[in-house]
Parts: C-alpha cells; structure tokens; sequence
C-alpha cells in the first residue's frame, strides 16, 4: 500500500513576529468498502479499499471554501457545465451558496483502470472530475425518469432522444460517527470522564448503492451490448440544490468532484449484479 495515495495532510503553519511554527498535520482519509453481488444476490466480493483513493484539488478547496464561508479564487469548470446540464451563467458563484453546498451523491467512470489485472491508475489529483464519467441511466426523453425514481439521480442532460443522469443520491442518510478505536461511541463528556485519552475517530458515512437498473443502457444505447459495461472509478460530488430549468424535478448546481478512487473493473454484463459503495471520510 502506499501511503501516499492513502491520505491527505491538513496542517496549520502560524507565523508569530517573522517567526514560523509548524502544527502537527492531521489527516483527511478515505477508505471504500465495494459489495459486488452477482445476479442471484450472492456476495462475489467484499473489499475496503485505501489506496488509489484520493482528495482532488477541487475537493480540498470545497472543504476550504465551507471552513472559512468564503469562495476561493480557484474556480474551475464544475462537472455540470462541462457536462452541458448547465450553463455557466446558470450557477452562483458566491458567498450565498456556500452554505448550502454539500456531499451530494457519486459520479462514475470507466477510466480508472487498464484491461489487465492489477492495471489500476493512480489518481490525478489536478483532475476535474472521475476519468471517462460513465452515467447511471440513460433513458428514452419520451419515458424519462419521475416521481421516486427521478430522486435518486441528478446531472440530467438531454443527447438527442436520450436523458442521461450522471449523478446518484445516497441510499441511506449520510451519519457523522465519534467512534473510539474499538468501535464503541464516544459520550459528549469523553473529556472527564475515564476514557479521556483514548484515541477517536471522527468519520462521516455515506452509502451509494448501483442497482440492477445502472449503468448497463448506457453501453446498450452506444455500443449495442453489455460486453463492455462496467466501470472502475468512483468519486464523491459536491454541489447546492436547486430546481432544474423547466421546474419539473430537483438538481445540483456548481458539482464538482471531491474524491476519486480508481479500482478494478467491476463488471455489470447481467441484468441483476449490484456494486454497493460505502465510503467513509476521515477526519483526524
């Protein structure tokens, strides 16, 4: 495992009458835990994943941004204007809506890999958004998607008679854990009380799961079959709600990608086989 792709250091350099002192570096971790089931529900395999897995730029400067409620000067194309589901002039850009941004749902690709066993890539940390993004539905316009279904994806954009949806919602709802080593919770008086010391992990959880409905239209409307469908990258979006132009069903404006963790090809050729991602962000 290399620990550089395991980890991103937070650390505070503090100047004092020209004289410079270094904190200590803690750390923003993000490990994956990939459930794929084959069609009959059967578990193929279950694998946390560290390395691989990395903080974007993008990511970094989105959780900047929310520390300090502040935009940075580093604005870039968010991955819903490069993906034509908004225009630029359609975001706001600003101070108003940083506190309504957040950790939305996921984007995946299929760039993240080569064909060979133990090909994956490393992650580029100056990238926009997870390689070659793959979309989670790709739907007829005349029998779109609506009503709880619609809910569960976002970055809609019409290609000629097709919505393609590139982004998914969590399954579950998102949970911030304060955890001792153990695994037992820590109480709000851990400070006196006798467990003061002890080490803490502070994590949030979220849970995304590709059901037997994912991915494989894309390949059948562009390619013809499922030969090819699958996909080996999966990052963690951010983005501040909205209503979509026609006012029909909800959207997420200013999207950019957080995280990126590139894998090994998860393969969804059958019509049932389902790829769950648990991904918890460390902060420690």
């Amino acid at each position: 495992m290399n620990p550089k792709n395991e980890h991103v250091h937070i650390g505070e350099i503090l100047d004092v009458n020209g004289r410079r002192y270094d904190g200590e570096a803690g750390r923003i971790i993000g490990d994956v835990t990939v459930i794929h089931r084959s069609k009959r529900g059967n578990v193929m395999f279950t694998r946390t994943l560290h390395d691989h897995n990395d903080l974007l730029v993008t990511g970094a400067v989105f959780l900047s941004e929310k520390a300090n409620n502040m935009r940075s000067g580093f604005i870039t194309t968010a991955n819903d204007v490069s993906l034509g589901v908004h225009t630029a002039d359609q975001l706001v850009i600003d101070d108003t809506t940083i506190p309504e941004e957040k950790i939305a749902g996921i984007m995946v690709g299929n760039g993240g890999s080569g064909d060979t066993y133990n090909t994956v890539y490393k992650v580029d940390r100056s990238a926009l958004t997870v390689p070659s993004p793959v979309p989670f539905r790709v739907v007829p316009v005349a029998e779109d998607l609506s009503g709880e279904t619609c809910k569960k994806y976002f970055l809609r954009v019409v290609r000629g008679d097709y919505a393609y949806y590139y982004g998914k919602t969590f399954d579950i709802d998102r949970e911030i854990c304060v955890l001792y080593e153990d695994g037992t919770t820590v109480p709000v008086d851990a400070d006196t009380s006798s467990s003061s010391g002890k080490f803490v992990r502070v994590f949030s959880r979220y849970r995304a799961v590709l059901d037997a409905e994912d991915i494989r239209e894309f390949f059948k409307v562009n390619y013809g079959s499922t030969l090819r469908s699958l996909i080996n990258s999966v990052g963690l979006v951010t983005g501040y709600p909205g209503v979509a132009s026609d006012g029909s069903y909800d959207e997420f404006f200013n999207v950019r990608t957080m995280t990126t963790m590139n894998m090994e090809n998860q393969e969804l050729k059958d019509s049932e086989s389902t790829v769950t991602f648990i991904y918890r962000l460390f902060i420690q």
